[in-house]
């Protein structure tokens, strides 16, 4: 019973007394650093009484967890939800079927989603950075890779595909070589394990292998071009 209480969550409304936990978990998040917010400005925005809007926090095992506020305090339709979290990875592996691990020591993420009360989010804003690791059968590591990078997403109406746009930059830890990944309408959906649509641009500033290539998907699944060219994929990991 008590691990169990350990876990629970509890949403609540906002009170002035949450002001510091929020402002110290959004102040140095990105996007919010990167568009120049500072800690006075969360102090302004948040400020209690909320101006015109109601603030909502959840909270786990008694400790602040992410915020969520409400343009309408009545609720009443129409009212535009901003639902602000953070989330943190550690030590998670994926096992594929050849016996390769894809690892992720370490990652750390920000997502903003908006959306009308009573309807499914139309986007979500992602801002994450971390390590990732490929390991090989007999247990070598074949890819080291820190990446960082924002990513929106959209999700189809009937929610069975998702389209999404960003850049991330990946730093190989063996050579300190730098990869920027470009994602332009790159839609992945339920029925095809790679993208259906949309471009990947990978650009690779230095290293024996500096340049631009750009993948292009679709339209249907399996359809790739490499370079303007048609390519045969591997099979799905």
């Amino acid at each position: 019973m008590a691990a169990a209480a350990e876990s629970e969550r509890n949403v609540r409304t906002y009170r002035a007394e949450d002001l510091a936990a929020v402002t110290a978990m959004l102040v140095d998040r990105d996007p919010w650093r990167r568009l120049g917010y500072t800690a006075g400005d969360w102090e302004r925005l948040l400020a209690v009484p909320l101006a015109g809007r109601e603030g909502w926090v959840i909270e786990r095992s008694g400790r602040f967890n992410c915020p969520l506020t409400l343009s309408d305090p009545a609720c009443g339709a129409g009212t535009m939800v901003t639902f602000m979290h953070t989330t943190t990875i550690t030590n998670l592996t994926r096992t594929t079927s050849s016996g390769a691990k894809i690892v992720i020591p370490s990652s750390s993420g920000s997502a903003t989603t908006n959306y009308i009360a009573g309807q499914l989010p139309s986007s979500v804003a992602i801002t994450m950075d971390g390590t990732m690791q490929i390991v090989g059968v007999g247990g070598a590591v074949t890819a080291d890779r820190s990446f960082s990078g924002d990513i929106s997403i959209v999700p189809s109406p009937d929610r069975s595909s998702y389209t999404s746009d960003g850049v991330m930059t990946l730093q190989d830890q063996a050579d300190n070589t730098a990869t920027t990944l470009t994602a332009r309408g790159l839609n992945r959906s339920d029925a095809c394990c790679r993208p259906s649509g949309g471009t990947l641009t990978i650009d690779r500033a230095t290293g024996a292998n500096s340049g631009t290539h750009t993948w292009t998907f679709g339209p249907s699944c399996g359809a790739i071009m490499f370079d303007g060219a048609a390519i045969s994929a591997p099979s799905c990991m």
